[in-house]
């Protein structure tokens, strides 16, 4: 909402602490941009820097679930547990019915599927997925509905996955005005929908359109962009495109060490995403060397971070 210049001046005169809170809330907008990036050492110094010198109020809970994504995705499990479990507290106590809230448990759930499995991560992005329901946030229900089908494929629960698709694209349509992202993320609904169906053609044209998108809405310099490389890549070794999906891969890859390192959970979980397209393809000894290097590199990576993983690093995206 925008507000009319004679209520923002009275407000920067009357209430200090509302306008200490919105430049705090600006400032955190500004960091997750930086972290959509792929900047998370940047993303972690600014976070400690600011949660160290203010009294954040409301946006406590926000800030210390951006510092939890920031440590994951650089594979510090222990940090980001410790930061998503602040979140938590805080949340919990002072809005347990917010997107905050549902958020930070969204989050925590992620990284509990990489050390937990999915059957504990489902019980959190169930929990979300409630508070999203009583808020009518269809935004958040229809990611919830995505991450569940996730859960249902990692058990190989075929017929549990395209119902939890469904649902996800019946949320979706009831998004208002989608953003930029959001219309992403609904192309890339449909195109794993697609891909359950075996419709090779809608799966390969759905991830097209968001490739397209991201490169529009965020340039090639991300990891979202990378990721997007990475599922047109599958969508083409589905269509029997070698080469193409082969090079799409690798360009995913490619960006994703420029911006985020080869050492970290995004690359290693490309890694065995090439790998199983080159299985696919027929290349059993080129997929074999790639997976072994992920999983080799994913086992020192995560010495000392989390020793009770579970799960393929393929699971990290």
């Amino acid at each position: 909402m925008r507000w009319v210049l004679l209520f923002v001046f009275l407000l920067s005169i009357l209430s200090p602490s509302l306008h200490s809170q919105e430049s705090i809330r600006h400032q955190l907008n500004d960091l997750i941009v930086l972290e959509k990036e792929g900047h998370y050492e940047q993303t972690i110094r600014s976070l400690h820097a600011l949660i160290d010198a203010n009294d954040l109020g409301g946006e406590a809970g926000r800030a210390w679930t951006i510092l939890g994504f920031a440590n994951e995705q650089l594979g510090r499990y222990q940090q980001a547990r410790k930061a998503y479990e602040q979140a938590l507290q805080i949340l919990e106590k002072n809005a347990p019915h917010s997107i905050e809230y549902a958020s930070a448990l969204v989050n925590f759930a992620n990284l509990t599927n990489a050390t937990q499995g999915p059957d504990v991560a489902a019980r959190l992005w169930k929990k979300a997925l409630k508070v999203h329901t009583e808020l009518g946030y269809h935004v958040g229900m229809a990611q919830d509905h995505a991450l569940l089908a996730g859960a249902a494929l990692a058990k190989k629960h075929v017929s549990s996955v395209k119902k939890e698709l469904e649902k996800a694209i019946e949320e979706g349509k009831l998004i208002q005005n989608p953003t930029k992202e959001q219309t992403i993320f609904l192309s890339d609904i449909q195109g794993w929908m697609a891909n359950v169906k075996g419709d090779d053609a809608s799966e390969l044209a759905a991830y097209q359109r968001s490739l397209e998108l991201w490169l529009k809405s965020h340039g090639e310099e991300s990891p979202m962009t990378a990721w997007a490389y990475l599922y047109v890549g599958i969508a083409y070794a589905d269509c029997k495109e070698r080469e193409e999906a082969l090079a799409s891969m690798h360009k995913g890859l490619q960006i994703l060490d420029r911006v985020v390192g080869h050492n970290t959970p995004p690359y290693l979980a490309g890694e065995m995403f090439l790998a199983r397209v080159l299985d696919q393809e027929g290349m059993r000894d080129e997929a074999l060397q790639v997976r072994k290097k992920a999983e080799w590199s994913a086992k020192e990576l995560f010495h000392g971070e989390c020793a009770d993983c579970t799960v393929s690093v393929a699971s990290l995206r």
